[in-house]
């Protein structure tokens, strides 16, 4: 009952895909993505009165789909990264008075109190749930301001307005997502972008390490176990019993707080704060390694075509946005606000790669 119209839709965009001339995407990216939709049916199929699994599925893979392969061929870079840092200056300045003078207007909302520099203030959500989904926005908004680099009126109201929101937020993971991906952006502007291939290199080298180390998959000193992480590194370990227990095709998406929760004996929260460890959970080995190539390859290959500015901006913030979602559980398969943002900054890589591709071609024919 379900399958047919996944199915139809399924059939539907590779029609579309292949009928219109002007898309065209690397066959390194359909496959592994391919791969995760394939095995989100066949948990709908093995469980097709579930009606959660079902409309999570129902909305996973059209939502990326559209994100990832449509929207970068219809709206311009440009357009997108102007849009992004209006949009993120804006929700700024609507929670920023709430962070001195308390929630208003019943949807700009406050978390908790906080102290900073001896000064004491609230940690704001604005119209966000939380202040970790806030400060996902607004770490995107400061790298895509950099686009108005001509126009330094408006680069440094809406670089300062996003940064003074994400100050606000208190989100770590916001934080360094962001120095991160301003690092990158500084590296490449500066030393060129041969010097930030080899930087990139190093730093996702020495990360994956780090990571598994945390993990424990690889040998590490005792000082790694030492790494305060909030309780993250205990619900992760969880999160790898899990996969152990379900390792091919994984447990299917659903309620994570429950899958995850029955493999520890701490309070999961909102879930595993980890989205690659969160598909390894949903989608087991198979569905984990592919979607962990499918970044691989945008990023090792992202790096090697980057010509211009804005082509760096959108490479930094798929580089800020794989480092924030190494703590947090929101991945490129949802309706999230930062999911949606993820798949289609992943959606403009591409196009960046195949225009470079189709170049090459073109270059080599001559």
């Amino acid at each position: 009952m379900y399958i047919f119209p996944i199915l139809v839709i399924l059939t539907s965009g590779t029609i579309w895909i292949y009928n219109n001339q002007m898309v065209s995407f690397p066959k390194q990216v359909l496959i592994p993505l391919s791969v995760v939709y394939v095995i989100y049916i066949i948990h709908v199929v093995s469980d097709p009165n579930n009606l959660e699994l079902v409309s999570r599925v129902f909305i996973f893979i059209p939502i990326s789909a559209i994100c990832i392969f449509v929207v970068p061929y219809i709206m311009h870079r440009t357009i997108f990264l102007k849009f992004l840092s209006i949009s993120a200056t804006v929700v700024a300045l609507l929670g920023i008075p709430a962070a001195f003078f308390g929630e208003y207007l019943h949807i700009i909302t406050t978390h908790s109190d906080a102290t900073l520099v001896g000064f004491r203030f609230n940690i704001i959500n604005s119209i966000f749930s939380n202040p970790n989904g806030l400060a996902e926005f607004l770490f995107l908004g400061i790298i895509s301001s950099l686009v108005w680099e001509d126009e330094r009126r408006i680069l440094y109201f809406t670089v300062i307005t996003c940064v003074t929101g994400l100050i606000l937020t208190q989100s770590r993971a916001g934080f360094l997502a962001a120095l991160v991906a301003a690092g990158f952006y500084l590296t490449g502007q500066t030393f060129g972008y041969r010097v930030l291939k080899g930087i990139s290199l190093i730093s996702f080298t020495t990360g994956l390490l780090g990571y598994l180390m945390l993990l424990r998959l690889l040998p590490a000193p005792t000082l790694i176990e030492e790494v305060y992480l909030s309780g993250r590194l205990q619900i992760w370990h969880a999160a790898m019993d899990a996969v152990a227990a379900r390792p091919l095709f994984g447990h299917g998406p659903g309620d994570m707080p429950t899958i995850v929760g029955e493999f520890t004996d701490i309070t999961v929260g909102a879930g595993v704060y980890n989205s690659f460890l969160r598909l390894f959970v949903t989608t087991g080995i198979v569905g984990g390694l592919a979607y962990l190539y499918m970044f691989t390859y945008v990023l090792t290959q992202h790096v090697k075509v980057i010509s211009d500015r804005q082509s760096i901006i959108i490479y930094t913030m798929l580089v800020g946005f794989i480092v924030n979602e190494l703590f947090s559980g929101n991945s490129i398969f949802g309706l999230s606000t930062f999911s949606v943002l993820g798949s289609t900054i992943i959606g403009y890589s591409l196009l960046e790669i195949t225009i470079s591709s189709h170049r090459e071609k073109k270059s080599n024919f001559r």
